[in-house]
């Protein structure tokens, strides 16, 4: 029988909806500008933003060396304590990663004669595993299993483990209100588009860093056109940290530390001209194992831009 726990990097991944509604200038069927109406379409971006983080690592060999026993029962109990040796299991999510030659280890496994098994747990601590400073803990536990008539139990011998810290992530996004394009009203004249900002502002308030975090936008859908306008619209380029634009729909913000602040644009255009009135934002952790308290983002707003500046003093 073999235990350890190893830290590595998992990647958290969540997904960020963006909803707006714009009103465009529109033309009635007899083309004059008298005539015009206001058509709204609902624009959807989705955005998937991945973040490394660390997590543990804890594995079990169990060999049976018997030609004709099963060991049935099989059960295994995890045992995180402090260093002042309280428990502390409710300081981290821990789910059974991957079996290996046996069907379960929660008290109804198997483990049959001349056979060997593994079993691996992820370990992620939760804020307040240590939410200040690196703090250490003892990841031990209990094998117990039935051997013929016999009871069988064993303790883990308890390795230690350093958590760090957790980011927590303040996410703002701001959406240029004005759209700069076509004019419908002016039939002799297709007048050019101008990009408009999807800004986003994130500020790690944590006392851990945010590595390897990159955003990765999907192109705007509409998801609704009661009017069926003809209209679409485009996302050509990202800003990171006032870098030129570039094409990519990918914004890399590498490690974000304790008290930083990224800044980002996501540049858009639109073939109608008209203004936003609406905008909503929600997200959702893609591999949070259904837990939310797992999120790094703590917060997460939308507001309405005026207009996008740059200031250089």
């Amino acid at each position: 029988m073999r235990q350890d726990q190893v830290a590595k990097q998992v990647t958290r991944a969540l997904l960020v909806l963006l909803m707006a509604t714009v009103g465009l200038a529109s033309l009635a069927p007899s083309a004059r500008a008298q005539d015009a109406v206001c058509a709204e379409v609902r624009l959807e971006i989705q955005q998937r933003m991945v973040i490394t983080r660390t997590a543990f690592l804890a594995t079990l060999q169990l060999n049976n060396g018997t030609d004709a026993d099963y060991l049935e029962q099989v059960h295994v109990t995890l045992d995180i304590r402090d260093l002042e040796n309280q428990p502390a299991n409710n300081r981290f999510n821990y789910q059974t990663l991957e079996l290996d030659g046996i069907n379960a280890v929660d008290g109804t496994g198997i483990l049959p004669p001349a056979s060997s098994c593994t079993a691996a747990w992820t370990l992620i601590p939760y804020h307040e595993a240590a939410p200040t400073e690196a703090t250490e803990y003892d990841v031990g536990g209990t094998l117990s299993y039935v051997q013929g008539d016999a009871l069988i139990e064993t303790n883990f011998f308890p390795v230690r483990i350093t958590v760090l810290p957790d980011p927590i992530l303040h996410v703002k996004y701001f959406w240029e209100r004005d759209v700069i394009a076509d004019d419908p009203f002016t039939d002799d004249i297709v007048e050019p588009a101008q990009p408009f900002s999807l800004g986003l502002l994130i500020h790690n308030s944590g006392a851990g860093a945010a590595r390897n975090m990159r955003i990765t936008s999907s192109q705007p859908q509409i998801v609704d056109n009661k009017r069926g306008l003809l209209v679409n619209f485009q996302m050509i380029g990202t800003q990171v940290n006032g870098e030129p634009v570039s094409p990519s729909l990918t914004v890399n913000f590498g490690d974000l530390g304790p008290d930083q602040t990224a800044i980002a644009r996501f540049l858009m255009t639109s073939s109608l001209q008209g203004h936003f009135t609406q905008y909503e934002a929600s997200y959702e952790h893609v591999t949070g194992l259904g837990d939310p308290r797992l999120s790094l983002i703590d917060s997460l707003d939308i507001y309405e831009l005026i207009h996008c500046v740059r200031a250089t003093s």
